[in-house]
């Protein structure tokens, strides 16, 4: 009942209506398969008694109204409707088995978009916390595990619990007292090896999203670091660290499909050594089998359709009990609250000033300032610099800034309108971004300039305006594809420079009247640094640029340059007046 509760949050009306109608699919193939099963009584009394065709006024009546010439043509006609109800009822099984399959697996598509977006919904701040690698394993892996581990044995296990069900109560119409030992003596022995089973079945399946996250991690790790390693020679090591949840994770499938198929070996003993028994007992004083044989068929073939049926509501119930780990992870992130705001809305108009009035800032679970009560003002055009030494709360004032992250007191304000939850993405429109490491796709050089654009609404003519402005139009056009050329996994394919100025393109690409630098060039050579800022400076007083420096160069020709230290502003003004006045200033500009 928890999981059919949880299951709420997956299933909308919708969709919760299409189960109670695949249930009664389930119910109406259970009765043909009963009907099946019910035949054989008859059937096999008439082969072993031929004279009660005539004996009984069932079969009499069907006799004389289909009017048939003989008790053979009676029989043959008996044994056809058998095969007929059998065949039906094995294709009704076929269909809901195809059904219910397809059911369950068309939502793995379904759930895996919806815990992606609810992820991609969530603040920047969410993701400093997590790994990226785990969020990964849960949109692929431990999806898969709750399908095919959860939801799918769920539906199974309730369409094999009416087949059950609607089988005993034949069976206790034909024999109450056989019918009942057999059902109590099966449903007892699996309900007995699962309570034995069950608590290690939880262990091991939370271990092994444990040991699923680790095989995650360290292969995102291996494959990320991939020139480290070679130049370092730590293949082996990093071969040992996954070998072990990869094992682990191994071993913990094997003993749950070990665990969920080993009693229906032993319990098929019981139940047809147990019919067997039945057939010894019901045998006649005077050795007559013209009893027992329908009764013995029926319980034969019940067996034969019981069996199957309580091994895989067994097996899907150990299945439940392994992956509910995997499902309640699942479910408690689908779970989050959403922040997606609406990105229809129009960009916050940038006309008068930026004003960050009194932020303060410390990051989730610490209680250290990153930011005491900082106040700068930005004016449209302009050109800031932001230096310091490394930990004085440069990139987190940007991120606040561009609202990545959210003030814990203090303000952000446009032209006077405060940046909040609602016009957010209105304020992040005008924003074009440079980080220090750029990210690229395994892409074009194109589609990676056009980063987050519909292929099919790709402007070809500002990709190559802004190719320019960042200059690297001539690098592209010398190329055989040039910007169709795939740049490689993480843009391998390209030098750092070319990384670099990618960016810059990408960021140019939507137009901003922001552009923000996050030591975007501090891992350059010198010569591609000046071009990098040669770039820049043409950008100068037509957009207003906000730049965070390792290497005060960079800012020489800024407008203001605030100098930041433990979290506040220290100093600020040109380049020029910073040099005379502060002592810090001097010593970081002559290292």
């Amino acid at each position: 009942m928890k999981i059919l509760e949880k299951l709420k949050v997956i299933f909308n009306r919708k969709e919760i209506t299409r189960l109670v109608i695949m249930f009664f699919g389930v119910i109406a193939m259970s009765l043909l398969e009963t009907f099946g099963v019910a035949s054989i009584v008859p059937f096999m009394s008439v082969i072993a008694n031929p004279d009660i065709v005539h004996e009984n006024e069932y079969f009499l009546m069907v006799y004389r109204v289909v009017n048939f010439d003989n008790d053979v043509s009676f029989i043959i006609m008996l044994g056809v409707l058998v095969i007929i109800l059998l065949i039906l009822s094995n294709i009704s099984q076929g269909f809901m088995f195809w059904k219910i399959t397809s059911f369950a697996n068309s939502y793995r598509h379904k759930i895996s978009m919806q815990l992606l977006k609810k992820y991609l919904d969530q603040p920047y701040l969410f993701f400093l916390n997590k790994n990226t690698a785990d969020l990964g394993k849960n949109i692929l892996s431990e999806i898969d595990r709750s399908v095919s581990g959860l939801i799918l044995p769920v539906m199974m296990a309730l369409s094999r619990v009416v087949v059950v069900l609607l089988l005993t109560i034949l069976m206790f119409i034909v024999n109450p007292i056989v019918s009942i030992a057999m059902i109590v003596v099966l449903s007892s022995s699996y309900w007995i090896i699962f309570k034995i089973v069950g608590r290690k079945l939880s262990v091991i399946g939370s271990a092994s999203t444990v040991a699923n996250t680790g095989r995650y991690k360290i292969a995102n790790e291996a494959l990320s670091g991939i020139k480290d390693i070679k130049l370092r020679g730590g293949e082996e090591d990093f071969l040992y660290r996954f070998s072990g949840p990869s094992r682990d994770h191994a071993n913990y499938t094997a003993t749950t499909i070990l665990i969920s198929s080993l009693p229906r070996y032993a319990l098929e003993s019981i139940a047809f050594s147990g019919i067997v028994l039945i057939s010894l007992l019901y045998i006649a004083p005077d050795g007559s089998s013209s009893k027992v044989i329908p009764v013995i068929s029926l319980y034969a073939l019940a067996g034969y359709r019981l069996m199957p049926a309580l091994q895989q509501i067994y097996a899907n119930i150990t299945q439940v009990k392994y992956n509910y780990s995997a499902f309640n992870l699942l479910i408690d992130d689908l779970m989050l609250p959403s922040y997606k705001e609406d990105n229809l809305c129009s960009a916050l108009p940038f006309e008068e000033h930026i004003k960050v009035k009194n932020v303060s800032f410390y990051y989730p679970d610490t209680s250290v300032l990153v930011l005491d009560k900082v106040n700068i003002t930005i004016s449209p055009n302009t050109t800031i610099g932001l230096v310091g030494t490394t930990g004085s709360g440069k990139t987190t004032l940007v991120d606040i800034i561009i609202g990545l992250l959210p003030p814990n007191s203090g303000s952000i304000s446009v032209d006077g309108v405060i940046v909040n939850s609602q016009n957010l993405y209105g304020w992040q429109r005008n924003i074009g971004y440079v980080p220090q490491a750029i990210y690229l796709t395994d892409d074009t050089i194109a589609n990676n300039i056009a980063f987050a654009v519909p292929e099919e609404k790709i402007c070809m003519q500002q990709v190559m305006h802004v190719a320019k402005l960042a200059q690297i139009d001539d690098f592209v056009n010398s190329l055989h594809n040039k910007y169709d050329t795939n740049v490689g996994d993480r843009g391998i394919r390209m030098s750092g420079g070319q990384r670099q100025r990618i960016g810059i393109a990408r960021a140019l690409y939507l137009k901003p009247t922001i552009l923000v630098l996050d030591e975007a060039t501090s891992a350059l050579d010198s010569i591609t640094e000046q071009v990098i800022i040669e770039t820049i400076r043409s950008l100068s007083h037509k957009i207003t640029i906000i730049m965070i420096a390792h290497r005060l160069s960079t800012v020489r020709e800024c407008d203001t340059i605030y100098v930041m230290d433990k979290g506040n502003i220290v100093d600020s003004g040109t380049y020029s007046d910073l040099i005379e006045s502060n002592l810090k200033f001097r010593q970081m500009a002559n290292n």
